[in-house]
């Protein structure tokens, strides 16, 4: 139950696919797609789908492609 509490108190703000949309600069459909195809970590509450931020910083980092100057 702490953990649950602990949660609560962090007052996390899971952006929607709008936000996200704006937030990378892709249109709203893209975000859809994603989440159809499951290729991006989102969650979903009833019928809503929502997106935490922090995941949403992992998958991008692991999106990252290194330059050809970090392989010398």
């Amino acid at each position: 139950m702490a953990t649950q509490k602990a949660m609560i108190e962090q007052k996390v703000k899971y952006l929607s696919p709008k936000e996200l949309a704006d937030m990378l600069g892709v249109d709203i459909t893209t975000i859809y797609g994603w989440t159809s195809d499951r290729q991006i970590p989102f969650l979903k509450i009833g019928r809503l789908v929502r997106f935490d931020p922090i995941k949403i910083n992992g998958w991008l980092k692991q999106k990252t492609v290194p330059s050809i100057r970090d392989f010398s």
